[in-house]
């Protein structure tokens, strides 16, 4: 079965359940072929474990623009109709406004090169990573090539402006939409039509082996703690520094590493430097997945402070390497970090009670934090193995293609044309 994989930008570092999925599906006998709605951006092009995706995925926009117009071009000579109602389509599931409607012609002229590939690829299924931009293609290719779409939905981003999104006719449209958490299950139901909820399928994000298998190893008696993720609004880094802050006036002795990126980072070194943190937060910039692993296995506790996430899978290697978590009551967290069994979970945006939570992590006996790592580990074990979760992937998959294979023996219309000739 060829499936193929879209989402708005691929790979990065912070994508590690996506390329968990391709891997294990193409080990199982899915020949599946990565698209990217925009190009990796050149912070994540360094890490070498990345550099094989980026070389076999298909970019839409990559500075060919022609490649977009002579698609568009060839599917309205092919079929008016479909490309008119695709073209409306297009234009329903944008926000009001000039600007806004040129993205949405842009998403329409992707969207016909992606079902020019898709066709020329000989695809059976499309299945499409956080909808947002990349979620509109994947809809409008499918409706022009008629090729089934499913769509994996994480939060939080879709559920800041789910109507300008057209999440709920992105829903209603896909064979199946796979949701990370029962909380994101919730959310999608609130924009899906109630007769399409028994569409909406849980499949967890899940770890590798290389975390699943890994030995425990005892916590290291320097008093660590690391944060991982995207230097962005949402993650909460600069709440870190200013906890940091506190417990080092308070006289503890201590380190934070920060591990990743982003926009946020000259704002967070200005804070490290005017609170003079220099010796106790370090930025180490993006890490591969081994890189993370050890960064893990040297603290005693991962932060996770986000304001918004749908379930990070940082938290499942943290625990899964019985780490305990400090995070934040916020989306699908609480279904798998518990409360004193597992982690601590704070209010999100309370400094005060991030730093008290640190604060009683530095001062809580190692026994205790280990006991705690082994619960969490125990509930990742349960719920957020890969192979476990792609195998309920594949299940649907193959559900999905055998009632598109059933619905087009039935159809009264004529197969589809053949496929049309790539213009790269």
């Amino acid at each position: 079965m060829k499936i193929a994989y879209i989402t708005s930008i691929y790979p990065r570092a912070t994508d590690t359940f996506v390329r968990t999925e391709v891997e294990i599906l193409r080990q199982n006998g899915f020949d599946v072929h990565t698209f990217s709605a925009r190009k990796t951006p050149d912070q994540h092009t360094k890490l070498e474990v990345l550099r094989n995706e980026i070389n076999n995925t298909t970019y839409l926009l990559d500075g060919n623009t022609l490649k977009l117009l002579v698609a568009t071009v060839v599917y309205f000579f092919r079929s008016p109709g479909k490309w008119f109602e695709t073209l409306k389509m297009s234009w329903r599931s944008g926000k009001q406004g000039f600007k806004n409607r040129i993205r949405q012609i842009a998403y329409f002229l992707e969207a016909c090169y992606f079902a020019q590939q898709l066709e020329a690829k000989k695809i059976d299924h499309i299945h499409n990573h956080t909808p947002m931009n990349s979620g509109v293609i994947s809809m409008l290719a499918s409706n022009l090539t008629e090729i089934p779409f499913s769509m994996t939905v994480h939060g939080p981003g879709i559920f800041f402006e789910p109507n300008n999104w057209g999440l709920g006719d992105m829903i209603n449209r896909t064979s199946f939409t796979a949701c990370i958490t029962d909380f994101c299950r919730s959310q999608c139901m609130i924009f899906a039509p109630p007769e399409c909820w028994d569409r909406l399928k849980i499949v967890h994000c899940g770890l590798k082996r290389d975390f699943l298998d890994t030995p425990f190893t005892p916590l290291p008696d320097k008093h660590r703690f690391v944060c991982i993720g995207r230097f962005c609004p949402e993650k909460g880094q600069v709440q870190v520094v200013e906890a940091t802050k506190v417990l080092r006036d308070e006289g503890h002795n201590f380190e934070v590493v920060l591990v990743g990126d982003g926009d946020l980072r000259p704002q967070i070194e200005e804070k490290i430097e005017e609170y003079q943190l220099q010796d106790h937060v370090t930025l180490t910039g993006w890490m591969d997945s081994s890189e993370v692993r050890e960064e893990i296995l040297k603290s005693r506790a991962l932060l996770m402070p986000s304001f918004a996430e749908g379930l990070p899978v940082t938290i499942m290697e943290s625990l899964s390497l019985c780490r305990p978590v400090i995070t934040t009551r916020i989306a699908g967290i609480p279904e798998l970090v518990r409360e004193g069994e597992s982690g601590w979970i704070t209010t999100a945006g309370s400094a005060s009670e991030l730093h008290e939570a640190m604060r009683e992590a530095l001062n809580c006996p190692t026994e205790t934090m280990e006991a705690m790592g082994k619960n969490g580990r125990e509930l990742v074990l349960e719920h957020h193995n890969a192979e476990t979760e792609v195998a309920k992937l594949m299940r649907y998959f193959k559900g999905a293609d055998e009632k598109d294979s059933k619905a087009q023996e039935s159809s009264p219309h004529a197969p589809r044309e053949e496929n049309l000739t790539s213009t790269n």
